[in-house]
């Protein structure tokens, strides 16, 4: 992958987190397979 294209997905990426993090009760969509959330977020 290019690091245009690493960039780019960053900077859409980045705005989705935010949002979610100001918006708690949108959380739940944020729900990944990684059961130890200790170790691994999805950010």
């Amino acid at each position: 992958m290019s690091n245009e294209m690493q960039l780019n997905l960053i900077k859409t990426y980045e705005p989705v987190c935010d949002y979610f993090d100001k918006n708690p009760q949108w959380k739940f969509i944020r729900l990944s397979n990684n059961n130890n959330t200790s170790q691994l977020t999805d950010q």
